[in-house]
């Protein structure tokens, strides 16, 4: 993610604000700053974050276990960068950028909490634990332009807090749960194409949006797309991922130090799995792609 930025924004003073752990040691921290490190106005900023903050959440981590306290990072952002900063957009590590960002970070958010993508399963939400109408939507938090000093403002850190420890019935995707309630009515959604979920290629007859309303971001995102999210489980980074647009990670991937790196499958495969890979390979059945994304994405 972070050499795809760098590569499509190479006139642009960026810095990389990347929260980390205890566990993340100086070696892989130097090893991450070596992605960027062909541009000199290119930096990584490391920022330990403290853990403690989570001792008075005890409902972390009991409603989906594999998720991890990471997760909920992005919520503090505002404590965490220094004050004069008071816009930024967010990333998740999940995305490639494979265009220039001056258009989205220029947007203007002045008004908004955040700027954000419709998420690609908004019809199939469940508002009613959320709390609020159905009509003001439900955006993905991949992609997310942040106005902190709109959240210094606000304190939507105690906002944030309120929801996790006093409700949490509301929550089951998380963070993505918790900024949605808060900002159901304080966002600026953005065109699609600068957060492409795998759910925005498919098929009109299996999104889970609504196609007459997106129909023209829709054909944006698949043709011109800015931002890609492999939202998924399985990743470009697993040898079992059959993304269309996987090779879009593999451009950027095969500029960094771990290029070489050989790839693992994310899925104990059964015989039947790999006879299946194996007549898909030499098209004698139908990948999952071949029934719900759309046939003109560029393989």
């Amino acid at each position: 993610m972070i050499k795809s930025v760098s590569v499509n924004n190479p006139d642009a003073d960026i810095v990389f604000h990347v929260i980390v752990d205890e566990t993340v040691s100086k070696k892989f921290q130097k090893q991450l700053c070596e992605v960027v490190i062909n541009n000199d106005r290119h930096v990584v900023d490391f920022l330990l974050f403290d853990e403690t903050i989570f001792n008075t959440f005890p409902q972390i981590g009991e409603i989906k276990a594999h998720v991890t306290k990471a997760t909920y990072y992005r919520l503090f952002v505002d404590r965490m960068l220094p004050v004069d900063i008071e816009k930024v957009l967010y990333l998740d590590c999940d995305v490639v950028v494979d265009n220039n960002l001056n258009k989205l970070f220029e947007t203007d958010i002045s008004n908004y909490a955040v700027g954000c993508v419709t998420d690609m399963s908004e019809a199939f939400h469940e508002y009613n634990r959320l709390g609020y109408d159905s009509k003001l939507g439900y955006f993905n938090a991949g992609v997310l332009l942040l106005n902190l000093k709109y959240w210094r403002e606000h304190h939507v850190a105690d906002d944030f807090m309120n929801i996790i420890i006093n409700h949490p019935e509301k929550i089951k995707l998380h963070d993505q749960d918790v900024l949605n309630i808060v900002f159901c009515k304080n966002k600026l959604t953005l065109p699609l194409l600068y957060n492409v979920q795998n759910g925005f290629l498919w098929k009109p007859q299996y999104l889970q949006i609504n196609y007459d309303k997106y129909q023209n971001e829709l054909n944006d995102a698949i043709h011109d797309g800015a931002i890609i999210h492999f939202c998924s489980e399985i990743k470009p980074w697993h040898k079992d991922c059959d993304h269309p647009l996987r090779e879009i990670w593999f451009k950027y991937f095969k500029e960094t130090r771990w290029r070489n790196r050989r790839l693992k499958r994310k899925i104990t495969r059964s015989l039947r799995t790999i006879i299946g890979d194996f007549l898909r390979k030499y098209h004698l059945r139908k990948s999952k792609y071949d029934e719900f994304y759309c046939p003109y994405v560029d393989l």
